[in-house]
């Protein structure tokens, strides 16, 4: 059995999904318990109130998801999710910056507070690029729509076998040791961020059918390790490699 070692835990990838299937029931089911809707401010740096994406700066290394067939299925979902709840919605992302993060690095509403961290961050990058882009692949698969924190709405990923859960361990290490953030990896692809608004009861009513209610199942992705790259952004609709 594959074991891995994450913010001062050993974990199975039995241990780790469970711990993330739990994870994820526990956020669904805050949609209905939650005595009011709190707008957290890691969203209002992201999003306006009128739903439009604000400059939002910072890097992060992902898997951009290039599977003609795992877009066709991201693209379906997020249509369906926003003619359930669009006006809960910020702006639609667009298909192509869909990616599962591997590993966030720095980040700002100010370029110039987080632009000499991602210098330092790049360099760290290359200099371990050859380590992480190994030949193998991660088979993922898909575990439902949550709601995360009240910002994102999320596809949770989960490794299908131990050596896709190793490989992933390795490479989620290797960019920890660039910019450590002492906590476990929650694999995953953003579909959507939350206006920032307080909404009502029978919102969240539809919210939570809505995310019941749209399947995932179906969704497998072969991830090549290979394609794992450093990107910057300067909103949640633009990254750059």
């Amino acid at each position: 059995m594959c074991t891995v070692f994450f913010h001062n835990r050993t974990w199975s990838l039995a241990a780790y999904v469970d711990a993330y299937r739990a994870e994820q029931n526990a956020a669904r089911a805050s949609v209905l318990s939650q005595d009011r809707w709190v707008v957290p401010a890691a969203l209002t740096d992201k999003v306006d109130h009128d739903g439009r994406l604000r400059p939002f700066f910072g890097d992060t290394t992902v898997f951009p998801v290039r599977d003609p067939d795992v877009l066709a299925s991201l693209t379906s979902i997020k249509s369906k999710l926003y003619a359930r709840c669009g006006d809960m919605l910020a702006d639609t992302l667009e298909t192509s910056t869909f990616h599962m993060t591997l590993h966030d690095l720095s980040n700002s509403p100010d370029n110039a507070i987080v632009a000499p961290e991602m210098q330092v961050n790049r360099e760290r990058f290359e200099a371990c690029q050859q380590t992480l882009l190994t030949p193998h692949c991660a088979r993922m698969r898909a575990t439902g729509l949550f709601p995360c924190l009240n910002i994102s709405v999320l596809l949770g990923l989960i490794p299908v076998d131990e050596e896709s859960f190793r490989h992933l361990a390795q490479a989620y290490h290797t960019v920890d040791r660039i910019r450590p953030i002492h906590n476990w990896p929650r694999f995953h692809i953003t579909l959507a961020y939350f206006r920032p608004h307080s909404f009502s009861s029978s919102d969240c009513v539809r919210l939570d059918q809505a995310i019941h209610a749209i399947t995932t199942d179906s969704i497998t992705w072969a991830i090549p390790l290979d394609t794992l790259e450093y990107q910057r952004f300067s909103s949640m609709n633009h990254y750059q490699s």
